[in-house]
């Protein structure tokens, strides 16, 4: 959203981002995925949702990344994790 908003806040002069995640009622489902590359390189990413019909809905999200990288002294070590309960 370009341009200052005073809805956004007093700092937002250069614009302001509005994002929307994933919930259990658009993507009620789960995934798993497991990447393997060179140089060590792993990735495992978790992901769940579902609903009740009462309303409740949740979303999990989970990232592991790990790797030596492409030259000495540079390794990544990455962990994620986003909850989200409405």
């Amino acid at each position: 959203m370009p341009g200052s908003n005073p809805m956004f806040g007093l700092n937002t002069l250069g614009g302001a981002w509005s994002v929307q995640t994933k919930d259990g009622h658009t993507a009620p489902d789960g995934n798993i995925a497991l990447t393997l590359g060179s140089r060590g390189r792993r990735q495992l990413t978790l992901e769940g949702a579902g609903s009740k019909e009462q309303g409740l809905d949740w979303y999990g999200a989970a990232n592991l990344f790990k790797e030596r990288g492409w030259r000495n002294g540079s390794p990544s070590d990455t962990r994620q994790l986003f909850d989200k309960l409405g």
